[in-house]
């Protein structure tokens, strides 16, 4: 499975990174597939558990991973979005 950017049809690769720039998803993010951001979002979240566990706090290690945890969410929601809109272009396709 490949990431959003090849599922946008009829959009060029640049559009669609800029589309996904606005909302915050980085390039890197945007080339991986939903199992890779899944799994990264989960080593994140266990990141940022062992972070919030340190005592004392490490602020800035907490909030990176908090923006890598939204940042990750961004993408696996942009992902879901445009495969989803993939699907219903291709049911389309097969009713005509």
């Amino acid at each position: 499975m490949r990431g959003p950017i090849h599922l946008m049809r009829g959009v060029e690769s640049t559009d669609a990174l800029a589309i996904l720039s606005v909302i915050g998803v980085r390039r890197e993010l945007c080339q991986m597939n939903i199992t890779q951001l899944q799994g990264r979002l989960a080593r994140l979240t266990r990141e940022l558990a062992i972070a919030y566990s340190s005592l004392p706090w490490n602020g800035a290690w907490i909030e990176r991973l908090t923006r890598d945890v939204a940042e990750t969410e961004g993408a696996i929601a942009a992902q879901q979005k445009v495969e989803s809109k993939s699907s219903v272009e291709r049911v389309a396709e097969l009713v005509r």
